[in-house]
């Protein structure tokens, strides 16, 4: 059954952009970027707008202008947090939200949600559903397609946008006037999430059961050994592994639909749960992790150059990622967009890197760039340089870090924070050192909004212990009065990818550690009454700021403080009491 989609709105509305503003107050900043954007508009020579704009100028009111001046937009967020936020400013303004299906219950038994919903395993029932109108995740899709701005995250488009040209998809995506990417920084780190792929081969023989009842001499094929340079068996080996998931799929697919036929409507809700349950693990998630590695693994496959791809191998496993993502940007989200393509972020730094990365004309791309507004006194950041994070020195180093850390805490035993790690390495040796009750930190198949939620809702003050929560996360007020930042977050030296990367453009590594330092410094100090302190510990930070001050904007390097002049006491009454007038 082909469902009939209505073309969006995608034309350009007369007026100045402050006939689209919605609010009724409109900031000076604001007010700023807004008359740049009628410069942009006027010229009509654009199709690239990138805004960056530090915490606090309301980017999202832009968001919600911009779509309204092109008619139509889809808006991407990195988080549910994000899509809550716009939803809840903007639903009485034409926005309307979609996430996965596994945030629906299924409408015809809501013990199971719509992603292990009924219709998986009986095909007639989809159309039943959409027939009578009642399948709360299609519900939510057809809100967006008609509203005026189409709120979703990046996993949930990028997916979407892969299977687009499937007939009777739908889920299918059509041309709005605008997309808008907030938080932009990370669209390279979400297509290499999207494309990127490991085949680890004990996973695949122990928890997938892939290599079940096939010939020994396939067996000695696929433990096979081979030489990572030599793209032909690359490409072999890799097509086999796609032909045993394909029967697989077949096998699993078969196994579903036997095993609940004509039985669903007298199974228990554990029982429905069994279903999908096969050696311990979920058969509907096996499905979907081997549907989804037999996406990566075609787009590989039929990419005309493979030396634009990286890959890594030993004996246990193959990892493929894409070296230039210009290509999906293009693909996945740059089609998508009839007028414009907006990108808003605090950490740009380097325009020409950003362009090239997307594959983006720069001759065709506006920047309107505006500092943060927040008082730097407010959230300062305190330089303590206990030692060296580098490779060489970390071991010497972590012990005084944990000796710092409980200091630290200590001097905030009432109140919430995050302490970033840079990676899960030093954030196993923080915890297991001090052993703090306080502390939070993900446990396996636990998500970052699972654990937030955790810290959001205790009452206790909860310490968060991460290396991956630099972005996208908001401690407003007391979910964050305090930050420590152990180890600056460069990526890692040993990831193939990163080394191509650094070869041909060695800015593009110093860009990528600025932009997450300035993230991860911003995620506690969230609106203008707001405060906290961020801490440094890294002995690297003095040179990073020495070799770099002319790219930081200057509300982040106004913030810096000396450990050896900061009174923590003295701070936090001053807040208290600016709060208290």
């Amino acid at each position: 059954m082909e469902k009939k989609f209505k073309d969006p709105d995608c034309s350009i509305k007369k007026g100045k952009m402050k006939k689209f503003f919605p609010f009724k107050t409109i900031r000076q900043e604001q007010m700023d970027i807004l008359d740049a954007l009628d410069k942009i508009y006027e010229q009509g020579k654009y199709r690239y707008i990138v805004i960056e704009a530090g915490t606090g100028i309301g980017k999202s009111a832009i968001a919600k202008t911009i779509s309204k001046k092109d008619g139509s937009s889809y808006l991407l967020t990195s988080t549910k947090q994000l899509q809550d936020q716009y939803i809840s400013d903007f639903y009485n303004d034409g926005a309307r939200t979609v996430k996965g299906a596994m945030n629906y219950h299924c409408a015809k038994d809501d013990r199971m949600n719509c992603r292990l919903g009924l219709c998986c395993f009986d095909t007639e029932l989809i159309k039943q559903c959409v027939a009578e109108n009642i399948c709360p995740y299609i519900l939510a899709r057809s809100e967006a397609e008609k509203s005026e701005m189409y709120v979703t995250s990046f996993s949930y488009f990028l997916q979407a946008s892969s299977f687009s040209s499937v007939p009777n998809n739908f889920s299918r995506l059509l041309p709005r006037g605008a997309v808008i990417i907030d938080e932009c920084h990370l669209i390279e780190d979400n297509l290499l999430q999207m494309a990127g792929l490991t085949l680890n081969k004990e996973q695949l023989i122990k928890k997938y059961n892939i290599t079940d009842g096939i010939s020994f001499k396939d067996q000695i094929v696929f433990r096979k050994q081979f030489d990572c340079n030599d793209m032909n068996a690359v490409i072999n080996w890799v097509s086999f592994v796609h032909k045993l998931i394909s029967h697989k799929l077949i096998e699993l697919n078969n196994s579903v639909m036997t095993k609940i036929n004509g039985n669903y409507h007298n199974m228990t809700a554990d029982e429905l749960t069994d279903i999908s349950d096969k050696d311990s693990t979920n058969m509907m998630n096996h499905i979907e992790m081997l549907q989804t590695m037999l996406m990566k693994m075609s787009n590989f496959l039929k990419s005309k150059d493979k030396s634009d791809w990286v890959i890594e191998c030993n004996g246990d496993y193959v990892k493929i990622l894409p070296l230039d993502v210009s290509q999906l940007y293009s693909k996945l989200i740059d089609k998508y967009a009839v007028n414009h393509v907006v990108m808003m972020s605090a950490t740009i730094f380097d325009k020409k890197t950003f362009c090239d990365d997307l594959g983006i004309d720069i001759k065709q791309t506006a920047f309107i760039t505006r500092d943060g507004l927040f008082d730097a006194d407010k959230s300062p950041i305190v330089y303590n340089p206990i030692g060296s994070m580098n490779y060489a020195n970390i071991n010497k180093t972590l012990p005084f870090v944990v000796s710092e850390i409980r200091k630290i805490l200590r001097m905030h035993k009432d109140e919430k924070g995050i302490i970033h790690t840079g990676n899960y390495t030093v954030a196993k040796y923080i915890i297991d050192n001090i052993n703090d009750s306080r502390f939070i930190y993900r446990e396996h198949n636990e998500s970052n909004e699972m654990l937030f939620e955790y810290h959001a809702n205790s009452d206790e003050p909860t310490v968060i212990v991460s290396p991956s929560l630099m972005t996208g996360v908001d401690l407003k007020d007391d979910y964050g009065r305090f930050q420590v930042i152990v180890k600056l977050p460069y990526i890692s030296m040993t990831d193939a990818r990163v080394k191509k990367k650094m070869e041909k453009n060695k800015k593009w590594y110093t860009s990528k550690m600025l932009c997450n330092l300035v993230q991860e410094c911003g995620r506690a100090t969230r609106h203008e009454q707001d405060w906290s302190v961020t801490y440094i510990l890294d002995a690297s930070f003095s040179n990073v700021i020495r070799y770099n001050k002319n790219l930081l904007p200057k509300s982040f390097l106004d913030r810096i403080k000396s450990n050896d002049t900061f009174n923590v006491c003295e701070y936090r009454k001053r807040m208290q009491d600016e709060q208290n007038i």
